[in-house]
Formats: C-alpha cells, sequence, structure tokens
C-alpha cells in the first residue's frame, strides 16, 4: 500500500473560502451556537456549535463528496465532540461540474475548549486538507 503525507492548506479566517488548488472550494456558510441532545452512542449532550460548510466545484469533472471529514479543535488541539443524529447533516454523494453542495456538522463543546477555534475540511485524500481558524463567539 502507498503511503504517504496529505498537505494542509495555510489557514484562512472562519469567513473566507477555502481552495482545494483544484477548481473545488469550501466556505463555512454560518455558524451557530446549539444545545446538543445526545442521541447515539458516543454522543454528549450540552454546548455545541452547528457549522454549515458549502462546497463548491468549479473543476470540469465531478467530485465525491462521500469521504468528506470535517474536524473541530479548539486552540489545545483538543477535537470537539461531533455529532452524527440530526440537526448534523453531512454533504453526501457527488458533486458536479459547476454544482454546490451545504452540509451541517454538529459539534458538543466540552467546557475547556479555548479560542481560536480550528475546523479542517478533508474531501479526498488526492486533495489538500483546508483549514480555518477563528473564534467561535
Amino acid at each position: 500500500m502507498p503511503t504517504g503525507t496529505v498537505e494542509t492548506a495555510p489557514p484562512v479566517p472562519l469567513t473566507s473560502a477555502a481552495a482545494y488548488g483544484n477548481g473545488v472550494t469550501v466556505t463555512v456558510s454560518s455558524i451557530k451556537k446549539v444545545t446538543t441532545t445526545a442521541q447515539l452512542p458516543g454522543e454528549i449532550s450540552g454546548p455545541g456549535v452547528q457549522i454549515s460548510l458549502t462546497f463548491r466545484n468549479a473543476s470540469s469533472a465531478p467530485i465525491d463528496l462521500g469521504n468528506v471529514v470535517a474536524d473541530l479543535q479548539d486552540a489545545s488541539g483538543v477535537s470537539a465532540g461531533a455529532m452524527s443524529a440530526s440537526p448534523a447533516k453531512p454533504v453526501t454523494g457527488s458533486l458536479a461540474p459547476g454544482a454546490t453542495a451545504t452540509g451541517i456538522y454538529v459539534y458538543t463543546l466540552g467546557a475547556q475548549f479555548k479560542n481560536p477555534a480550528h475546523l479542517s475540511v478533508s474531501y479526498s485524500a488526492q486533495a489538500p486538507v483546508a483549514l480555518f481558524s477563528g473564534t467561535l463567539s
């Protein structure tokens, strides 16, 4: 099995678009404070955040959104608790050239969560990881 490293793009503010360098971009289209409710094993209820991510495919080929990984970490590098049940609705399927798709990602923020937050978003092992950084207010 081939091994290699995955490149992480330089961080951009939470209010900017992150480009993967191949015509595909991702934007944090909204951030909303929520109270999460544990519904599945491993989930924790409490204060949280709902983040909408919008992918835009300006390339000439469809892209697969079935492998998107969005990880939210605090300033210390501690990951927030990802929630899988509603209202979370990650992107899925294929995104045609010229099309956009928006997914909702929900995280429980522990009491020790410290800003600035870092949100890494990956959709393919062949594309760099997009990195957002900023304050979750």
